[in-house]
């Protein structure tokens, strides 16, 4: 048995004893990993239909249903057949996440629409796309780095003395990002006399935008609630922990997310493309490195290696140059945090991840652009 399917297998049996305990979050979380991990083509069957005995479809909105039925069709039916399925109202919410998977559902389903239904597909779909490609100039850039606001009004101050880390990229996620951090008193961590800074890929390696599972990492206001236990999946994550994003959460016209923001941030949209991919839905968003092996040296991010939605860092042997860079981010952030650089003050890693794209330049970004962008 492969090493996913073990990790399935622990993640939605493990209460198989106890079906009743699940609460209706579990089902959309598991039904959500499901589906990522059906859109890879990593599910098995065997897998799939022992993991919804423990669900509750009754829990789970219509666009969730619709993946679990789509899921179950794929590896029931005969190749070629679709399943109809007529869809005649859904709220707003709702419109969202079916704009951002339509495109997947219909391999399965021959959805049919009622003509509001299908308009507000369109419109949505036109307000998602121009979030998409929605630019940042370069004084709201400037003033995000700047600022060193410290969130005292959310959730009692929780994260107002932790560390801020900024990843700045291109529009085009198929050129490397790079890292910067703040330290927990608002300075730019610096080594050799130079901004800390460090190379990292948040691009989806179906090369899908931010609001499909799956999809490139979304810009926007994420948390950094210490790492994972264990370094398991060493293929797909590397040899050392990742360090676990989650979502700010929903709150009236987005106020936990603009409390992390420059005041003059509130009316732009940039950031809007976390708080879309959370209410669709997206989880397990992570920061970690790759045993996997780039071996094509004329991709645009070589030796980086793409990923299910998370930021990936350097791990590898190529060009002679072993990267562990993973090790450096982890122990940089906990040093960041006035903690000492050891495996077991990892898990006291905590902090605010931002993540923008600074213009569309066909090319990594650079130790040049910081120095351009930062002025210490």
């Amino acid at each position: 048995m492969s090493n996913i399917l073990k990790v399935l297998l622990f993640l939605f049996c493990m209460n198989s004893s106890n079906v009743l305990s699940i609460t209706m979050d579990d089902s959309k979380q598991k039904l959500q990993s499901l589906w990522s991990t059906f859109l890879e083509g990593e599910l098995d069957p065997v897998i799939f239909f022992q993991a919804v005995k423990a669900l509750y479809p009754k829990e789970l909105d219509a666009v969730d249903r619709m993946k679990l039925v789509a899921m179950e069709n794929s590896f029931n039916l005969e190749k070629g057949h679709k399943a109809s399925l007529n869809v005649s109202q859904l709220d707003e919410n709702l419109i969202s996440k079916l704009a951002s998977e339509i495109g997947s559902l219909k391999q399965y389903y021959n959805l049919k629409m009622a003509a509001d239904i299908q308009n507000q597909i369109v419109k949505k779909t036109q307000e998602l796309d121009a979030l998409r490609d929605v630019k940042v100039n370069r004084d709201h850039i400037k003033s995000l780095l700047k600022s060193n606001l410290g969130a005292a009004s959310y959730n009692n101050g929780e994260y107002e003395n932790t560390v801020r880390l900024f990843l700045l990229c291109r529009e085009n996620r198929s050129y490397p990002c790079r890292f910067v951090i703040k330290n927990l008193y608002g300075e730019f961590v610096q080594k050799n006399g130079k901004i800390w800074s460090m190379p990292a890929l948040a691009k989806s390696k179906r090369n899908i935008p931010y609001n499909k599972t799956n999809g490139h990492t979304p810009m926007g206001v994420h948390r950094i609630d210490s790492v994972m236990p264990n370094t398991d999946r060493q293929t797909a994550f590397g040899k050392f922990r990742r360090a676990i994003l989650n979502w700010v959460p929903r709150s009236q016209s987005e106020s936990f997310t603009k409390s992390f923001l420059p005041a003059t941030h509130a009316s732009l949209t940039w950031w809007k493309q976390a708080s879309v991919a959370r209410d669709n839905g997206r989880l397990y968003l992570r920061i970690h490195g790759t045993g996997q092996r780039n071996g094509n040296r004329r991709s645009t991010y070589y030796p980086h290696v793409p990923t299910s939605g998370c930021i990936s860092t350097l791990e590898g042997t190529y060009n002679g140059i072993t990267f562990i860079d993973q090790r450096e981010i982890l122990d940089t952030l906990m040093k960041a945090n006035n903690l000492a650089p050891v495996y077991s003050q990892e898990p006291r890693i905590k902090g605010i991840l931002y993540v923008i794209n600074i213009n569309n330049d066909k090319r990594a970004v650079s130790e040049k652009d910081l120095d351009d962008l930062i002025q210490l």
